[in-house]
């Protein structure tokens, strides 16, 4: 099935909550969570922040917890292209999100082998990603 990147994370987010007894099911949910998390990766990394980021987030933590207005606004101006360097890679992460397609296969569930207990909500999401077989 061919999704965005955007897509492939809500799926993801749908699926790891998911929470119905059954083998079957829950073999085919871990199946198609073990094949998202691989193509999930790229998202992960496109969003790690840098190593000089991550020291600025903590020094700034640190501050906010003593209340230091004037060490917050310090930490702000020192650390000022660190942060515009953040910005611009969440929002080139964004767009690389929405933007990129995959083609993802994973095995599909039968129409019998869905919980009997499963909320119309959850039975949108397989269906809106093609997780379901008609019979």
């Amino acid at each position: 099935m061919k999704m965005t990147l955007e897509d492939a994370v809500d799926l993801f987010n749908s699926l790891k909550r998911f929470n119905y007894k059954g083998v079957k099911f829950n073999y085919v949910i871990a199946k198609i969570l073990t094949e998202l998390n691989k193509e999930l990766e790229v998202v992960r990394k496109a969003l790690e922040p840098s190593v000089e980021y991550r020291n600025y987030e903590k020094q700034l933590r640190k501050a906010e917890q003593e209340n230091d207005e004037k060490k917050i606004q310090q930490l702000k101006k020192k650390f000022d292209k660190v942060i515009k360097e953040r910005e611009k890679q969440l929002e080139e992460a964004e767009k690389m999100i929405k933007e990129t397609e995959i083609e993802i296969k994973f095995p599909k569930l039968k129409l019998q082998d869905l919980p009997s207990d499963i909320t119309t909500n959850d039975m949108i999401t397989l269906t809106r990603f093609e997780v379901v077989e008609d019979d």
